[in-house]
């Protein structure tokens, strides 16, 4: 702990075929965004070409990290085939929930417009990347792709009722989400698209786009404070508040 932590100094693992979870979780993150690419992305891809595709942008994606590589070359290819057969399952289902959607934006920076009005001090930017953002006629889907095994993670983080007090990472993608939309939607769906075992279910969070949950108006703010409503921006206000004493 102390060398880790303190030092930041860190320990030698032996060699392994197991890439890092860090590092495999980018290479899958990379290969999704390059997979759904709204420039070049087709709905009507069927499975050979999904599969041709697949391949193409896992190969890409690993160029692309060339640099940022944390294991030797043979383990990332020896973890080639298994990524490549899991992500097969993962955009098959990925493309069949779409229903109609398309991708609108990938690999998308929250940036310093994002920020929130405190009762003290600067207003609070928060900071983030949207994997996917989907829209569809009058609905729009953010997908947060999770390469772990971690299911009671998955299931609390889109428990609506912890929206806001102890989740709050699908709650800002939703709400960041909103702010970059430029057609008017109805519904707002926030998804956990597990990677790591592909046969893992999806989790959601839904919302109507007029939620006041996301409301930012300070008028609105304050009286759902006064009323004890959830609102997502009073509780990340009072929780930098509580962190900030």
């Amino acid at each position: 702990w102390y060398f880790h932590y303190l030092l930041n100094l860190k320990t030698l693992s032996e060699p392994g075929w197991a890439l890092q979870a860090r590092s495999e979780g980018d290479w899958v993150h990379r290969t999704l965004a390059i997979f759904f690419d709204p420039a070049v992305f087709s709905p009507n891809w069927d499975p050979p070409a999904q599969a041709e595709r697949l391949e193409h942008c896992l190969d890409k994606a690993k160029n692309d990290l060339a640099g940022k590589m944390a294991s030797p070359p043979a383990v990332w290819d020896a973890r080639r085939g298994v990524l490549l057969t899991a992500l097969k399952q993962v955009v098959a289902s990925e493309m069949e929930a779409m229903s109609g959607a398309l991708p609108w934006k990938v690999e998308e920076e929250i940036g310093a417009e994002f920020a929130i009005e405190v009762d003290e001090g600067p207003p609070l930017s928060l900071r983030g990347r949207l994997d996917r953002l989907d829209h569809g006629a009058q609905h729009a889907v953010i997908s947060d792709y999770k390469h772990t095994g971690n299911q009671a993670g998955l299931r609390e983080a889109t428990d609506k009722e912890q929206a806001g007090i102890s989740q709050f990472q699908l709650p800002v993608y939703m709400a960041a989400a909103l702010n970059m939309m430029d057609k008017e939607i109805h519904t707002l769906t926030g998804r956990l698209v597990p990677t790591l075992l592909a046969s893992s279910k999806v989790r959601k969070l839904s919302y109507a786009a007029d939620d006041i949950f996301f409301s930012k108006d300070p008028i609105i703010r304050q009286q759902m404070a006064g009323e004890d409503k959830p609102n997502l921006f009073n509780a990340i206000a009072d929780l930098w508040q509580r962190l900030a004493s």
